[in-house]
């Protein structure tokens, strides 16, 4: 299994509906590829951690990178993953100004 981490400057007009878009999208997308994964929106940013096979990801990442919805994508970190952190979540969001901390406690467990 293998790991990246990226950044990306959200694009002005982003909305809620875009967001719930990419989600759904995401969520569909990664299910059938074996891909788990995290996204953070707050203040136009974007942080995302994907998870599956190197290939798959890597084309994933290219494909994400293309995307009008934000700029400014920056690969943090590439490398094999140590554990599977995000198992039965093709997409997890996280905006910080709606998490609560149960769903940070649940996070931390796995």
């Amino acid at each position: 299994m293998h790991e990246l981490t990226y950044t990306s400057m959200a694009d002005r007009n982003i909305g809620s509906k875009d967001l719930n878009d990419i989600l759904k999208t995401a969520t569909e997308f990664n299910k059938k590829r074996s891909i788990t994964g995290c996204l953070v929106y707050h203040n136009g940013q974007f942080v995302q951690t994907l998870q599956g096979e190197k290939k798959t990801i890597f084309d994933l990442f290219e494909k994400i990178k293309l995307d009008s919805r934000h700029s400014n994508v920056n690969l943090v970190w590439e490398g094999p993953a140590e554990k599977e952190v995000f198992r039965g979540w093709h997409m997890a969001y996280y905006s910080p100004e709606k998490v609560n901390t149960d769903d940070v406690i649940d996070f931390e467990k796995n």
